[in-house]
């Protein structure tokens, strides 16, 4: 019963895994062109829900922005 219900899941979110990956591409890209090493865009990656907080974030982290600005600056993006 579980391995059908597991396989069901799998095809109804297949349709929208090439969005999925498109969208780690690119945010992929972008965090370790604007001067993250891959390792923290990883964790970033992991740790950042949003996928405008994973954008608006390195900017900031480059600008050697304080931690707070960093942190409460992408969760102003985020909608509750």
């Amino acid at each position: 019963m579980q391995r059908e219900a597991y396989w069901r899941g799998v095809r109804e979110l297949l349709p929208a895994a090439p969005g999925v990956f498109a969208w780690g591409l690119v945010t992929g890209v972008a965090m370790v062109k604007s001067g993250l090493s891959i390792e923290y865009a990883l964790i970033m990656t992991f740790l950042a829900y949003a996928g405008s907080a994973q954008l608006a974030a390195p900017p900031l982290l480059v600008t050697v922005a304080p931690l707070w600005v960093v942190v409460t600056g992408p969760l102003c993006l985020v909608q509750v």
